[in-house]
């Protein structure tokens, strides 16, 4: 499609002195898109020709989409990418919204609750770490079907673990096959396999949750595993004739989603990323004692159990599985799999932080406890994926007696200091959020109680004895509808919001950092480096080394719209509707120009170099 200009008074970019103008940015080149955070109107203007153009109401069907805070845009594509919250239900939806005509749909499922209050795309080079914060190796089982296509991007590839390799010219049509149709069973290292089948695929599992495979992306695992390739239909000659199918039996794997990336050069991706507002009231306090290491509510309550984190290594060699048991009254409850298996019920994983809720009110008196196991091979030689390579190591009961093994800290408690044992995270990294930096106090609810394990050792004198084997947090409540809400308990008063991945072709989203404060925009230079406001103050978001730095106040609080222009940091200040140029370095506004676009209270905003302008091109990827 071309653009169509809808008539529409059309009004010169006019600067207004504010001081002394110092060095004015050059955005003849460029042409910048905005969006009203009141009417959800789409808006574009173009400074070469200083020209303002009206696109229209952003609509989803019949529905104005108002309220949007956060867009971005990846060159190449027609659409662009902003974030909505559904007014029935209050949860975020990634939109497209064609650029031509504000028309948008809703991709994908949601992003939860939560108002995202900024969004940016970003040129990202190689794999960071901080990028895939849950790239390590999780569980897998499940069974896809495999796609016949074997175009050299798409064919189905495996590697067992002798060395050999199957591909899908293997798999044809009269290939020789076991009477069940079993063409290869055994284990592997490497799989690439592109789903067959319409929509998407829900067979497979990776660290205990569903994970659904799409019909149109290529994946990649890559770890230790037991696999069975086969076919549905077999011939009397032996031979196949049916549809092919992997099936993953056990073992663990890394998977790398195809779908996640937009390659612009070799080891370049474009992303998207967006600030999730994940505000909450408090609500009101459940009080408790601790008798021991057991949590006694003194009036009748509803509880969660969640794990933070956990971090134990048989001497560095491997990463030792962990498993819980929650004891509510009389009664024991395995939540995240067999507390007597090593395997089933591991959450030494990435795949932290874990909840549960329990669905019924318990009444006071009623006490609270926790179990943690650890586990070693019962043979170095092992490899570890199966249940009965394990033997229990160390377990400790909390409900038993006032463990040694077992700290509980609750709301002002210092927080411990020691160091994590063989370079593992340090406790503090484990309940990071939950810790005052200035008074080193845990800060928490009065209803909330962290409970920290050690299950690798029994000398508390000795180095390993770092209590972050396992990290657990009780929260309590007088209803369901209280825990259900997400409360960073940091000690500001404003509520956390995060930093998210977000993959702009399917609408899935990976957290890539937790936020002390709201911010109500977002911009992205270079590397790990992203810029954000709240209030009049500029601040530096750096995921790598998960900080949030304040660069300096400046003189207006109203920047909704963020972005790189360039080199240059622009902000729409909805105050007085006007672009301004922001010293990144030190946040100064001051003395800069201010630009007036015919442009009102835009929550969001774009710019592009005019020649990727969607509006202007003919073709695009989507």
């Amino acid at each position: 499609m071309r653009w169509h200009l809808i008539p529409k008074t059309v009004a010169a970019a006019s600067l207004l002195i504010a001081g002394v103008a110092s060095a004015e940015p050059d955005l003849s080149g460029l042409v910048m898109y905005g969006v009203n955070r009141d009417s959800g109107n789409l808006a574009r203007y173009d400074f070469s020709q200083s020209r303002y153009e009206n696109v229209g109401p952003i609509t989803v069907g019949a529905t104005n989409a108002t309220g949007i805070d956060g867009a971005a845009y990846i060159p190449g594509f027609q659409n662009i990418f902003a974030f909505w919250n559904h007014p029935d239900d209050e949860l975020t939806r990634l939109l497209y919204v064609d650029s031509e005509s504000a028309q948008a749909s809703v991709v994908g499922a949601d992003l939860g609750k939560g108002h995202v209050t900024g969004a940016v795309a970003a040129l990202i080079s190689g794999s960071p770490q901080w990028l895939s914060p849950s790239s390590n190796s999780l569980p897998l089982a499940g069974t896809v079907g495999i796609n016949p296509n074997n175009s050299p991007d798409n064919e189905f590839v495996l590697v067992t673990d002798s060395g050999t390799t199957i591909t899908r010219d293997d798999l044809h049509q009269n290939s020789p096959v076991g009477a069940d149709g079993t063409y290869y069973m055994g284990g592997a290292t490497n799989i690439r396999i592109r789903p067959k089948g319409s929509g998407t695929q829900d067979g497979m599992s990776l660290g205990g949750q569903p994970y659904p495979m799409h019909n149109n992306v290529t994946y990649l695992f890559t770890g230790d595993f037991n696999v069975k390739v086969y076919n549905d239909h077999v011939h009397s000659n032996g031979k196949a004739m049916g549809k092919w199918y992997l099936e993953v039996i056990d073992g663990e794997a890394a998977i790398q989603d195809g779908s996640e990336e937009d390659v612009a050069s070799d080891g370049e991706q474009w992303l998207v990323f967006a600030l999730q507002n994940v505000e909450t009231t408090e609500d009101e306090e459940v009080e408790f004692d601790i008798e021991g290491d057991n949590v006694t509510p003194s009036e009748s309550f509803m509880v969660k159990v969640s794990v933070l984190g956990a971090a134990i290594s048989a001497g560095g060699a491997y990463d030792v599985p962990v498993s819980v048991r929650v004891r509510v009254g009389g009664s024991s409850h395995d939540l995240w799999g067999d507390y007597n298996k090593a395997l089933d019920g591991n959450v030494n994983d990435e795949n932290n932080p874990r909840d549960y809720i329990f669905p019924q009110e318990y009444p006071a008196g009623t006490s609270v406890s926790m179990l943690g196991r650890s586990w070693l091979k019962k043979n170095s030689n092992h490899k570890g994926h199966k249940e009965h390579h394990w033997k229990t190591y160390m377990s400790v009961d909390g409900s038993a007696s006032d463990s040694q093994q077992l700290i509980v800290l609750r709301d002002g408690d210092d927080a411990p200091q020691i160091e994590g044992f063989l370079d593992q995270g340090n406790v503090v990294d484990f309940i990071r959020d939950y810790i005052d930096p200035d008074t080193n106090k845990v800060v928490l609810d009065e209803n909330q109680a962290i409970f920290l394990y050690e299950l690798g050792t029994t000398n508390m004198n000795s180095d390993a004895a770092d209590f972050q084997d396992l990290v657990a947090l009780v929260t309590l409540a007088k209803t369901q509808e209280a825990l259900e809400e997400d409360d960073d308990d940091d000690e500001d008063s404003n509520a956390p919001s995060r930093l998210l991945k977000v993959n702009h072709k399917t609408g899935g989203y990976e957290q890539i950092m937790t936020l002390d404060r709201v911010y109500d925009s977002l911009a992205w230079k270079t590397g790990h480096e992203f810029y954000a406001m709240t209030g009049n103050e500029l601040w530096r978001i750096d995921p790598e080394a998960q900080t949030e730095t304040l660069v300096d106040p400046v003189s207006r609080s109203g920047y909704f719209g963020l972005e790189f222009a360039g080199q240059w940091l622009m902000g729409f200040d909805v105050d007085s509707d006007t672009l301004a140029h922001i010293d990144e370095q030190i946040g100064a506004d001051d003395d800069l120009n201010l630009m007036s676009l015919n442009m009102q209270n835009l929550g969001s905003i774009i710019f592009m170099p005019i020649d990727d302008d969607p509006a202007l091109q003919p073709d695009a990827f989507d």
